[in-house]
């Protein structure tokens, strides 16, 4: 073998074993992330149940989605609607008008008002 030939292949052996260790170690430091995580959302579980929490729920939330990522998993469900499925007008319209689509709008606004002046007094 000649000695360049012979050097390019060292070169290439080493170049993949420190590949291999670079990708061993990322590996390890996202297993021990998600170890990490599971056993907050364990302990979240635990004082849930009990009635005391000491992780809030957005923290909670946070790191559930952070465990997602870590397992590369999606985060977030995005669909796009094509509009041709959309209701056409004319039936948009007799919805609208309804007396059914009426009482549920009054109850909504009903509702909101309710909770609206809740918050006032607070």
């Amino acid at each position: 073998m000649l000695n360049g030939t012979n050097h390019v292949n060292k070169a290439i052996i080493q170049l993949r074993k420190k590949l291999k260790q670079s990708n061993d170690q990322e590996e390890v430091r996202r297993n021990d992330a998600l170890e990490v995580i599971d056993i907050a959302s364990a302990q979240f579980k635990a004082n849930l149940l009990k009635g005391k929490i000491k992780i809030g729920v957005p923290e909670y939330e946070r790191l559930q989605k952070l465990g997602l990522l870590l397992s590369e998993k999606p985060t977030e469900i995005i669909e796009n609607r094509d509009t041709t499925e959309d209701l056409d007008n004319e039936t948009l319209q007799n919805v609208l008008e309804s007396e059914e689509f009426e009482t549920i709008k009054e109850q909504l606004f009903a509702s909101m008002n309710e909770l609206n002046e809740e918050g006032k007094r607070k």
